[in-house]
């Protein structure tokens, strides 16, 4: 398991397409993007001790090792999302950066 707790099964991210439709299959109202700010939140929070505690804030059953085949696949997403966007350097961060250069 790497050092921030995601775990990397499932680990290739299949796009916010179908993020949304798995979404809309578990009859939660949340889009790609509002997942990105709360992903956002927690890789910027510690560390829990359990890695996917973070999800019950999407929906209660996500994350417990009772989940169906559907709960699964998007438990699988959401952390394969997580782990991308915890791999990507920081914006900001970068843009100034470039701007600063280019003086």
């Amino acid at each position: 398991m790497p050092v921030d707790g995601t775990r990397t099964e499932n680990a290739n991210y299949a796009g916010d397409e179908w993020l949304a439709a798995l979404l809309r299959a578990a009859g939660l109202e949340q889009g790609p993007e509002e997942l990105r700010a709360l992903i956002a939140g927690v890789l910027a929070a510690a560390p829990s001790v359990e890695p996917d505690d973070w999800m019950r804030l999407v929906h209660p059953d996500l994350g417990t090792k009772s989940g169906g085949s559907s709960d699964d696949a998007l438990a699988g997403q959401l952390r394969a999302l997580k782990a991308a966007m915890a791999a990507r350097p920081a914006g900001p961060a970068l843009d100034a950066a470039g701007r600063l250069a280019a003086l």
